[in-house]
């Protein structure tokens, strides 16, 4: 009887606690507009829209697409450190994306069979893009669009484009997007050092347990985040780059729960030959990667130990596609900081070195006589 006591006192104790916090940190974007796109199989997602006070008319709109058991919240943080609208200053379009079950888009049903928490990856690159990008084009009546990728939004960009810009599957719809900016991704993380690797030892939770929580126990790091080193900091972050209020607005409200079909999906990307399908046939995606035509630019963290720079390199060097890039952004790289893995999009120098690198390239790859060179850092 007093185990019991203790057990659930201590789940009521953890529970108000990170109540108080996340009221006390809670932080809710504010785009300009949100649209809903439909899934093919009902899913209504979310696309916060981020118009620009001096707008380009000859630049494409962007997507933006969140990471990990993350929302669109970790591309709006703050006025002062928001990538969307620091993107949006230099007269694009800015569409932030929330996957199913993310942010502002309609969330799963525990008991549901239709609405649970039962996609992967696949599921995400073959429903959820296809709609989000079809909305945007309609709604700004543009060509096509550009993709910035954090993270596993990154991973998503990848599969996306080795899909639609092989002819030969012809399953996917191709050419919608122009170019991407892929931030802290990579399609195989085998050789590399990644903390990431712990999601293999989730795989046999998939048959009983739908969906992951890791956001109670961010939040119940709320009041000691940038104040008391911890580990757990370090793994989203580089601390010197993050500001600790932004890092403790983004822990109370920047994460959502994860679906266990896809972590296992994605462990896959530590096994030898990198990420693979969830069916049958557990296809090979690094293998499409030859087959991208879509220009590419790779950025890395140089303090990233989520994605290090060695994973991001690899993948980089087997896409197809002749306009691609890399850069390592750090320090030694000549940069104002070094960058960890989530302060590529809100760090307290993502404004003033990441923005500038995306709208860059971007630009140059909607001029048709521009030919931008690979670089490796």
């Amino acid at each position: 009887m007093k185990l019991l006591f203790l057990i659930f006192s201590s789940i009521g104790v953890t529970t108000i606690w990170n109540w108080v916090w996340r009221q006390y940190y809670f932080a809710e974007s504010r785009p300009d507009e949100v649209h809903f796109a439909q899934t093919s199989d009902g899913w209504r997602l979310a696309l916060s829209r981020y118009r620009s006070a001096k707008p380009d008319p000859s630049q494409l709109p962007v997507i933006c697409c969140h990471g990990l058991g993350a929302n669109s919240l970790t591309f709006d943080i703050s006025s002062k450190y928001s990538f969307a609208r620091a993107l949006a200053a230099t007269g694009r379009e800015v569409w932030v994306l929330d996957l199913r079950g993310h942010g502002r888009s309609e969330k799963a049903r525990f008991f549901s069979r239709n609405k649970g928490c039962h996609w992967d990856l696949d599921t995400l690159v073959k429903l959820d893009l296809p709609a989000a990008i079809d909305l945007v084009l309609k709604q700004t009546q543009a060509p096509q669009v550009h993709w910035i990728g954090f993270s596993m939004g990154g991973i998503l960009g990848y599969v996306y484009l080795g899909l639609s810009d092989d002819d030969t599957l012809g399953h996917m719809p191709a050419k919608k997007i122009a170019s991407a900016v892929m931030l802290g991704a990579a399609l195989d993380y085998s050789h590399s050092k990644s903390f990431f690797r712990w999601v293999k030892s989730l795989r046999f939770l998939a048959p009983t347990i739908p969906m992951v929580q890791i956001a109670p126990l961010i939040r119940a790091t709320i009041p000691f985040a940038g104040r008391i080193a911890n580990p757990l900091e370090k793994i989203i972050v580089w601390p010197a780059n993050t500001d600790p209020r932004t890092f403790r607005r983004l822990a109370a409200s920047g994460f959502d729960g994860m679906s266990t079909r896809m972590l296992v999906q994605l462990s896959t990307l530590f096994d030898r030959g990198g990420l693979r399908s969830g069916t049958s046939n557990g296809m090979r995606y690094f293998d499409l990667l030859g087959k991208i035509t879509t220009p590419i630019f790779s950025i890395a963290g140089s303090r990233d130990r989520q994605c290090p720079p060695d994973a991001v390199r690899l993948t980089h060097k087997h896409i197809g596609a002749k306009q691609k890039r890399m850069v390592t952004v750090g320090r030694d790289s000549g940069h104002r900081e070094d960058f960890g893995h989530a302060d590529l999009i809100f760090g307290k120098q993502s404004h003033r070195e990441i923005v500038p690198l995306a709208a860059e390239w971007m630009k140059a790859a909607e001029s048709t006589e521009s030919q931008p060179q690979q670089a490796q850092a």
